[in-house]
C-alpha cells in the first residue's frame, strides 16, 4: 500500500518546482554556467539566482545571443530577497546588448534580473543569454592591480566588461591627484580604496571624467579603481603627488550629501548658499532640474530604472555623482 503515495508524492514535488515564474526575487528561475534560455514577458523584470561553482571573475551576457534590447543588474545577498542596490548594472555594452563581470564567491548564490527594453509590443521574449565563469587576470581585480605611476601613461582598458584596478603607495606624506579630465572623451568613474573593500574617496567629475584628490601617508598602498559601469571604452589618465602639500581645500565634495530613498533623491549643502540640482539620465537629456537653498529633493518615483548623473552646482564648486534608480 505504500507504494502507492510515491507518485502521489513525486507529483506534488514537481508541481512546485514549476510554479516559479521568475518575475521576483522570490520566484527566481534557477541559472546555470553556461547558456539559459526562458520565455519572459515584455518590459517585466526576469529574475535568476546562480551558484558560484568556483571564486573568480562571472562574466554574464546577452552579447549575440538576442537582439532585444536588453538592461542587466545583479545583486549579492547570497539568496536572500530583501535589499537595495545591485552591485553592478549594464546598458547597451554590445549595441542595444548587456555584458557585465563581477567577483563570484564559491558556493555563494547571486541574483541575475533582465529586463527586454525593446519597444516591440509582443507578450512574450523569448530570450538566451550566457554565464561563464573563468579567473581575473592582471588589473580586472583588485588582488592584481597594475602598478599605477606617475604622470599621464596610465591605461585603463574596458573592452571586456571589467573594471581596472591599479595600486600606488607612496614614499612620503602628500597630496595626490588622480584624474581622466581633459584625456578623453569616456565616460569614467574612479575610486580609491584602502583595501579591496574599504572606500576611502570617490569621483568629483569633471563632466563625464573623473577627478579626484588626497592626502596620502607615508608607505600606504591605495588601489585605485576604474568602473566600467558607464564605459567599453579606453583611455589613458594622470596621477601626480606633491610631497610640499598634504592639507586639502575644504571642497564643495565635504559640504553636499546626496542620499537615493525608494521614491526621491534628496540633496544637501551644509551650508546655506544656493545651489542648482541637474538630473542627467545617461544620454545627456536633462530630467529633473531645481534650485534651492541648504536642500533640494527630486521626485524619483516615475523615473524609469537605470542609471543616472546628478550635478549639483554652488558658489564653491561642482559635484557630480552617478545615481541609480531602481
Amino acid at each position: 500500500m505504500k507504494y502507492l503515495y510515491l507518485p502521489l508524492i513525486l507529483c506534488f514535488f514537481t508541481l512546485e518546482i514549476y510554479s516559479q515564474d521568475g518575475s521576483s526575487c522570490d520566484e527566481a528561475f534557477q541559472a546555470l554556467t553556461g547558456v539559459n534560455t526562458f520565455t519572459g514577458s515584455q518590459n517585466t523584470d526576469q529574475w535568476f539566482a546562480f551558484t558560484a561553482n568556483q571564486t573568480g571573475k562571472v562574466i554574464v551576457s546577452s552579447c549575440t545571443y538576442t537582439n532585444s534590447d536588453t538592461y542587466l543588474r545583479v545583486y549579492d545577498t547570497n539568496g536572500i530577497c530583501g535589499f537595495d542596490y545591485p552591485i553592478v548594472v549594464n546598458d547597451d555594452f554590445c549595441g542595444a546588448q548587456s555584458k557585465l563581470t563581477f567577483s563570484g564567491v564559491k558556493d555563494k548564490v547571486y541574483f541575475i534580473v533582465w529586463q527586454n527594453r525593446s519597444d516591440s509590443q509582443d507578450t512574450n521574449w523569448d530570450f538566451i543569454w550566457s554565464i561563464e565563469e573563468t579567473s581575473w587576470n592582471e588589473g580586472e581585480d583588485c588582488s592584481l592591480p597594475f602598478a599605477a605611476l606617475e604622470g599621464s601613461s596610465n591605461y585603463s582598458d574596458h573592452s571586456q566588461a571589467t573594471d581596472q584596478w591599479f595600486s600606488y603607495t607612496v614614499a612620503e606624506d602628500g597630496l595626490v591627484t588622480i584624474s581622466s579630465c581633459e584625456l578623453t572623451t569616456e565616460n569614467t568613474s574612479v575610486r580609491i580604496f584602502s583595501d579591496c573593500s574599504t572606500q576611502m574617496w570617490g569621483d568629483d567629475g569633471c563632466g563625464n571624467q573623473s577627478y579626484v584628490q588626497f592626502s596620502a601617508q607615508k608607505d600606504q598602498e591605495y588601489l585605485i579603481k576604474w568602473e566600467s559601469l558607464n564605459t567599453t571604452g579606453s583611455y589613458n589618465w594622470s596621477l601626480t603627488f606633491d610631497a610640499t602639500s598634504t592639507n586639502l581645500k575644504k571642497s564643495i565634495t565635504d559640504q553636499i550629501k546626496i542620499n537615493k530613498l525608494s521614491s526621491e533623491i534628496q540633496i544637501e549643502l551644509l551650508n546655506d548658499d544656493l545651489m542648482e540640482v541637474v538630473l542627467y539620465n545617461m544620454a545627456g537629456a536633462i530630467v529633473r532640474q531645481v534650485s534651492s537653498h541648504s536642500k533640494a529633493i527630486i521626485n524619483s518615483s516615475d523615473l524609469q530604472k537605470g542609471l543616472y548623473i546628478v550635478q549639483v552646482k554652488s558658489d564653491e564648486g561642482i559635484v557630480t555623482r552617478k545615481i541609480i534608480v531602481d
